[in-house]
Order: C-alpha cells, then structure tokens, then sequence
C-alpha cells in the first residue's frame, strides 16, 4: 500500500475495505484572516479580548479531567490492541 498501513489495520478503523483507495489522497491549503476584511471589521475584532482568566478551581479541574482522559485513553488502546493485562504505566 502507498500509505504503508496494513489492510489490517485500515479494515479495523473503517470495518471493511470497500471503497479505500490509499492512492486517492487530496491535499487542500486554505489561509483565512480577518486581515482580508474592512479595517473598521478588522480593529472591531482585533478589540475583542481573548485571554482566558480561569480560576484556580477551573485550573486544577482542567488538570485533573487531562490526567483522566490520557488514562482512559491508555485503558482504551491498551484493550483494542488485545493487552487487557498490560500494567499501568
């Protein structure tokens, strides 16, 4: 396969192989910015505050839900790849 990805593995992310063609591959750029837009839209949204000032409590919890989605996440993969037994890392 152009792509290197097993047929295998491509089955298991799509559930068959109807349709897959690796060959079939379309690259698209696109670059938007309020910079193509009217000055006066421009300073209007470049006024517009973007910092985020989360509390500690916002902070912390934020940390905390991280943690648990990487450990989900390793539960996940460590299932899917058949190591249900595999040790906590």
């Amino acid at each position: 396969m152009r792509n290197g990805l097993p047929t295998s593995t491509v089955e298991r992310y799509r559930g068959s192989l109807a349709g897959w063609d690796c060959r079939q591959v379309r690259m698209a750029v696109e670059l938007v910015s309020f910079g193509d837009l009217p000055p006066a839209d421009l300073a209007a949204l470049n006024a517009i505050s973007t910092r985020l000032r989360p509390t500690p409590e916002q902070v912390d919890g934020t940390i905390a839900a991280g943690r648990e989605a990487v450990r989900v996440t390793r539960a996940c993969v460590r299932r899917s790849a058949g190591r249900k037994n595999a040790p906590e890392s």
